[in-house]
């Protein structure tokens, strides 16, 4: 049997750790596509066309294997005869990214931040800057090793991280109720009724941060919807837009650092 560049034969009786097996009741070539760190999906008889895809293309990275399937039994005998072929697939495990900024590209970067929370940071002129990413979508800057800013390339700017207490506490707060933090730390908009208290931010598009009213702990990051002036004449209505909260991929990719 002639096998193409992409093609591995595997004996029947081989046993292969971690993998997703395919039944080999197809005559045709298949390929079958696994994205890393995710369990490839187990694939059923009979194969139809030339290719079975599992799951979606979204990865940078993705392993190929095809196959080659050759069988001349027909009926229960072939059914009974045929063999299994395992499609392997790894888990990649990426490395944390860290780079400390140059004093000339952190007051640089500073000024960014600065621009995009509308804020300003005491901070010395040398104070330094690490940037770190643990993973694709997420991106860390720590300044002068007190303010922790994220940053996931999705057009909302630098976010005050909401695991940073020096960083929350540049912003202006509104507190909500016990009722309405089930549903901001799940992603939800922060709405009317469910805010007790508020500062006075002024105009809408500011960033603020969202505490829950027991400790006064930071739950979400939102940008403001409304002026701050109009709040008491409100009743219903977004007010907030939650950009950043716990339990988020932000949160999930600090546990990586």
């Amino acid at each position: 049997m002639m096998l193409s560049p992409l093609t591995i034969s595997v004996p029947r009786e081989a046993d292969l750790p971690s993998a997703t097996i395919s039944s080999a009741f197809s005559r045709e070539r298949f390929m079958c596509w696994s994205k890393p760190c995710r369990e490839p999906l187990i694939t059923f008889p009979p194969f139809s066309l030339i290719r079975t895809t599992l799951p979606r293309l979204v990865s940078r990275t993705l392993i190929a294997i095809s196959a080659d399937i050759v069988s001349n039994r027909t009926g229960r005998d072939w059914a009974s005869q045929a063999g299994f072929i395992k499609l392997m697939y790894s888990t990649l495990n990426r490395e944390l990214k860290r780079q400390v900024v140059s004093k000339t590209d952190s007051r640089e970067l500073i000024a960014e931040i600065e621009r995009s929370a509308g804020i300003h940071l005491e901070v010395p002129r040398s104070a330094q800057v690490e940037i770190l990413e643990p993973d694709e979508e997420s991106k860390f800057v720590i300044i002068d090793g007190r303010f922790t800013f994220v940053s996931g390339g999705d057009g909302s700017g630098y976010l005050p991280f909401v695991g940073s207490s020096e960083a929350v506490g540049l912003f202006p707060s509104v507190t909500i109720d016990e009722g309405a933090l089930k549903y901001i730390i799940k992603g939800a908009d922060v709405m009317r009724p469910g805010i007790s208290k508020y500062d006075d931010w002024g105009e809408p598009g500011r960033l603020v941060v969202v505490r829950e009213d027991k400790k006064g702990r930071a739950a979400a990051v939102g940008r403001t919807a409304v002026k701050s002036s109009e709040m008491a004449e409100l009743k219903k209505g977004n007010c907030i837009k939650n950009l950043h909260h716990a339990g988020d991929k932000f949160w999930d990719a600090y546990k990586k650092i």
